[in-house]
């Protein structure tokens, strides 16, 4: 995970971090989520991590298929 990511993710209660290529804090965040799961995250995640949102990509699918489609006929 990049450094930047990390940081967008830091204090999210629905996203757990930990150092990469350590096995121990692997374990130890595993068994945090298999003993209290995090929240889901809510509609403004999507904005945080540079993604769209699910309204936003169905809309973009819709008009770049849309004309796929109409041309099969």
């Amino acid at each position: 995970m990049s450094e930047a990511l990390t940081t967008r993710l830091h204090g999210q209660p629905w996203a757990l971090t930990f150092p990469a290529g350590d096995p121990e804090a692997l374990a130890d965040a595993l068994h945090t989520v298999i003993r209290q799961p995090p929240p889901l995250p809510g509609p403004e995640a999507p904005g945080l991590l540079g993604m769209r949102s699910a309204a936003a990509q169905a809309d973009f699918l819709t008009r770049t298929f849309a004309p796929l489609r109409s041309k099969e006929s």
